[in-house]
């Protein structure tokens, strides 16, 4: 899930990552942290990713191929999280605001290739405020500052 060499984390807006992104390790407790990274000093005026009424995470996972079942898994469970969360009210933000939260998963087969071209639109075209989700060594690494 993009952290360190083969474990999980998460990409956010800002610092000197790529495309303005900074890499953060996390343990096995990805979600919970990568939620509440998305209320964290954001704002909704100057964040991308971030409206009125969502917050925009997205992740790159093997949803076809040989791993397809581990990715997704990874997506499935995402998913019922930020349901949760979004049930709940969504995520509370440091305006006062509470959005839900939108999760843009994208197959990249287990290939660090299109790891990396996944991450790019992402980021680039999706606008999404937090990376979480990718698997393996070589793509955390192809897509590392």
């Amino acid at each position: 899930a993009g952290a360190g060499a083969g474990g999980g984390g998460w990409w956010t807006r800002g610092g000197a990552g790529p495309s303005g992104r900074d890499r953060c390790s996390v343990g096995g407790v990805e979600l919970a942290r990568a939620i509440s990274l998305a209320g964290c000093g954001r704002d909704a005026a100057t964040d991308p990713g971030i409206t009125a009424d969502s917050v925009k995470i997205g992740g790159s996972l093997p949803l076809s191929g040989a791993l397809s079942a581990n990715g997704l898994a990874q997506v499935a469970g995402a998913q019922a999280y930020y349901k949760a969360v979004n049930d709940a009210g969504g995520v509370q933000m440091s305006d006062g605001r509470k959005r839900k939260i939108e999760y843009i998963a994208r197959d990249d087969a287990y290939d660090p290739g299109k790891l990396g071209v996944n991450f790019r639109q992402l980021v680039n075209q999706d606008k999404v405020l937090a990376f979480f989700g990718s698997s393996g060594r070589q793509g955390n690494l192809a897509v590392m500052p």
